[in-house]
């Protein structure tokens, strides 16, 4: 909104300046030639018409609240597959990063930091709120099945895992909008991990790795949809399916 505001500003002081100065084009500069006229008029539209875009879009994501209430209702459907898998593997285990239930490290840190430096922290608390009555739940219905600890593949500086990821251990993480679904198709090497904090230990999608969007990063002008649809990667080897088709039909 402040950009808006600053824009609108910026084009009454112009005016002014303009109206008062008969030396001074209707386009801000000196009276020149028509040749130089028409080409500083079209630049200065152009820049008219991307100062005024920027500034609409800014105002349109700050009073746009569907882009918190969309990461909420992507990790309630995460929380539904992790169930999913549970149910239907009884030999699986999922590996939750942190301590216990009310010390898990999902949304902590550098997921915080980006929510809170861009002005939403009101935003942050609703998403908190609903990842620690997702991650109560689950511990809840499944018990000692929902584990707590270390997670990754590579870089492993919160210490070890008690298992890789697999089909068996399913290691949940904090993810953005652009690694939560990586497809299992992509050449990976170790060399290029998944992105900073927790994704940072990951650099393969294989069954196991598994994303949970606990960050607005990338979500400018608008909130992608992509992390409402069915992710790419079948942990249990498609067993899944037929499920899973219910919860994103």
């Amino acid at each position: 909104m402040d950009n808006k505001l600053n824009y609108l500003k910026y084009k009454y002081h112009k005016s002014q300046i303009i109206n008062s100065n008969p030396n001074i084009s209707q386009y801000g500069g000196l009276v020149r030639s028509k040749t130089e006229s028409v080409a500083e008029t079209k630049a200065d539209t152009k820049a008219d018409t991307k100062a005024e875009s920027e500034a609409e879009s800014k105002s349109e994501l700050e009073t746009d609240p569907s882009y918190v209430q969309m990461v909420i209702q992507h990790q309630k459907n995460r929380f539904k597959e992790l169930r999913c898998i549970l149910t239907l593997s009884e030999s699986t285990i999922v590996i939750i990063p942190g301590t216990g239930v009310d010390n898990f490290l999902l949304g902590t840190n550098l997921a915080k930091s980006q929510w809170t430096s861009a002005g939403f922290g009101s935003e942050y608390n609703l998403m908190m709120d609903n990842l620690k009555s997702l991650v109560k739940q689950l511990s809840d219905e499944f018990g000692s099945r929902v584990k707590f600890g270390p997670v990754g593949q590579i870089n492993l500086n919160f210490g070890t895992p008690i298992a890789p990821p697999s089909a068996e251990c399913i290691h949940v993480w904090g993810a953005n909008q652009g690694n939560w679904n990586k497809s299992p198709n992509d050449k990976f090497k170790p060399t290029h991990v998944f992105g900073g904090g927790q994704a940072s230990s990951f650099y393969k999608q294989e069954p196991g790795v598994f994303g949970i969007v606990t960050t607005i990063h990338g979500f400018s002008p608008f909130p992608p949809n992509n992390i409402l649809k069915r992710s790419d990667t079948a942990h249990l080897g498609g067993l899944e399916s037929s499920y899973l088709d219910q919860i994103y039909k």
